[in-house]
């Protein structure tokens, strides 16, 4: 379904698969790379000559979690975005407590602390910000498995990320969520900028960037 996605992504645009490369960065991280052949030009009594073509790559990033599959992507060359998307809840006959101390390596002291003093659904919904929010920054960057996500502390109520214990710059972070058949699934879209300040945004509705579909729907397209 994933592969599907990106053929939607590219119908979306405008753009036919055999217009565009797939190629990866040295992390491994895929983009799309769009060639376009610009028309030809007459240089006083030259032959005709045919102008340098235009590369604008399109970044993308896919990510799932049980009932739903997500795909991001920026058509700004030379972008950087990534996605995560969790249910929220935690796996069958665990406690969160148990669940937590399972992932507690990867949480600051001062997220440890935000899960504490608060009642059951809080507790869920911050541990989910922040994981989901670690995944989608460090998809963005393209970085594998192995990162150590201690080194980014999301404080979810005052919205402000630090790595390495410096206040972020330079990004948007984007928070939804989604109902799914009754279910809950926080997503974050990490998207680096140029400079200015880290902003986060926590949307209380669906988003006019966000667009939902049904399996069924993603895949009799495919066949069109």
């Amino acid at each position: 379904m994933g592969k599907l996605l990106v053929n939607r992504m590219l119908k979306d645009q405008g753009i036919t698969p055999s217009s565009v490369q797939f190629q990866t960065t040295q992390q491994g991280k895929p983009y799309l790379v769009r060639h376009f052949i610009c028309s030809w030009s007459q240089l006083s009594d030259q032959s005709p000559q045919i102008l340098p073509p235009e590369i604008s790559a399109l970044a993308y990033n896919i990510t799932h979690d049980n009932g739903i599959i997500a795909l991001a992507f920026d058509t700004q060359p030379g972008s950087s975005i990534g996605v995560d998307v969790m249910k929220v809840a935690v796996p069958r006959n665990e406690k969160f407590d148990d669940f937590v101390e399972a992932m507690e390596d990867q949480l600051t002291s001062y997220e440890l602390g935000l899960l504490k003093d608060v009642d059951e659904a809080e507790r869920l919904k911050r541990f989910f910000w922040m994981w989901t929010l670690k995944e989608a920054y460090t998809k963005a960057l393209g970085i594998g498995l192995g990162f150590d996500f201690k080194r980014v502390e999301f404080r979810v109520p005052t919205k402000q990320v630090y790595v390495d214990g410096v206040p972020l710059k330079s990004w948007i972070f984007n928070m939804v969520t989604i109902d799914v058949a009754g279910e809950n699934y926080q997503l974050v879209v990490a998207e680096h900028k140029v400079d200015g300040e880290t902003r986060i945004v926590e949307h209380t509705s669906s988003p006019d960037w966000l667009s939902c579909f049904a399996a069924n729907t993603i895949a009799q397209d495919a066949l069109l």
